[in-house]
């Protein structure tokens, strides 16, 4: 039996992917190719050679299989697929082509073909309508400003990032702070359903490490488990800093706690520098 499964790219080591398959769209429509000695249609993709980051595969894949010159690729998400107890990696990358040029007459794909949807025929049916639902996931994202009417789902998704805190208590604090005008929640809904949020400001007093005044802040960012790894937290603090920028800020800063690792980790491949390490103190009075 083949089952097909998803992993966070964090979870399986880079030497384990073999394969890069590129889920691709151009002018608003799904690009197939046929291979020459077939007569099934499937998503660009193939092996990786030697020495290629995956990266690399994948936008040699794409340009060899559909003529593409130029398309901008977002990874997705590593698949494996198992059966007879094998197990093969591979990364899963949505692309969207900006110009095509004709097939080489070299290359073994015989034909491209833009397809409202999935075809019919497929090379890898037990395979590909897996991988094309998940990129059609991806395409049912939106990143959207959180208002008023937000504040029970905002609320919601912030209580298991502060989980100390009750939904109505968090509630109540959204419900103020939507209506400040120094002041953005965005959330991240995946077909409709939010998934992840982030919280941000502005702050005029002093920020460690910045050298202007407001800084846009970032105040806090969750993303439900089942749905990281995705690019979703990247793509929610893209929205805070433009909305910091809109508001005249030219630095961005956060925090986190000294423990969190994980936290650590996401600020800096986000391009955050450390700027200090604080421990902070209080007593009675």
């Amino acid at each position: 039996m083949l089952c097909v499964s998803f992993h966070s790219a964090a979870s399986v080591e880079d030497r384990l992917l073999k394969f890069a398959v590129i889920a691709a769209r151009y002018q608003n429509q799904w690009v197939f190719c046929r291979h020459k000695d077939r007569s099934t249609w499937e998503i660009p993709g193939g092996h990786r050679e030697p020495g290629e980051q995956i990266l690399q595969t994948a936008q040699r894949e794409l340009r060899e299989e559909t003529g593409a010159v130029s398309a901008m690729l977002k990874p997705l998400t590593v698949y494996a697929v198992t059966q007879d107890e094998q197990t093969t990696y591979g990364m899963l990358y949505l692309a969207e082509i900006l110009e095509l040029e004709p097939l080489s007459d070299s290359v073994e794909i015989g034909e491209i073909r833009l397809f409202d949807d999935l075809p019919e025929r497929l090379t890898y049916a037990a395979i590909q309508p897996k991988l094309f639902a998940r990129a059609l996931e991806e395409l049912a994202i939106s990143i959207e400003k959180a208002t008023l009417k937000d504040a029970k789902s905002v609320s919601t998704l912030a209580a298991k990032l502060w989980n100390h805190h009750e939904i109505e208590e968090l509630e109540a604090e959204f419900s103020d702070f939507l209506q400040q005008e120094d002041a953005a929640v965005f959330l991240c809904k995946r077909t409709g359903a939010a998934v992840g949020f982030a919280q941000c400001g502005l702050r005029r007093d002093y920020v460690e490490g910045t050298e202007t005044s407001p800084v846009g802040y970032l105040e806090g960012i969750f993303v439900e488990e089942g749905c990281r790894g995705r690019g979703f937290a990247k793509a929610l603090l893209k929205h805070c800093e433009a909305w910091a920028r809109e508001k005249g800020c030219t630095e961005f800063a956060s925090d986190c706690e000294l423990c969190n690792d994980t936290s650590l980790r996401f600020h800096l491949r986000m391009g955050f520098q450390e700027a200090n390490r604080i421990i902070c103190f209080t007593k009675k009075l």
